[in-house]
């Protein structure tokens, strides 16, 4: 799915509402992945997900994984050599 597309996240926003899983492997440029963030602060989620984020020790998503103001836990040494990151989203 392309969130970063309004239009597409709101025909998405009924699968979003019920999601448990999230995995964000986006483009690593700094901008996406900060969109989606603000896109799931906004989704009226019917229980929290967890979101995964790949590659958070990229240089372009350090900013990005620091700025979650949610409860985090960055299991990079138990998934993937760029990191892993999971996000309780509530």
């Amino acid at each position: 799915m392309i969130l970063t597309n309004r239009e597409q996240a709101l025909l998405e926003l009924d699968v979003l509402m019920t999601a448990d899983l999230i995995f964000i492997d986006a483009a690593k440029d700094g901008q996406m992945e900060q969109k989606l963030c603000n896109l799931l602060d906004n989704v009226p989620f019917c229980k929290s997900p967890i979101v995964v984020f790949d590659d958070i020790k990229f240089t372009s998503m350090i900013k990005t994984w620091r700025c979650i103001q949610h409860p985090k836990l960055d299991l990079t040494s138990f998934g993937h050599w760029s990191g892993t990151g999971l996000v309780d989203w509530h």
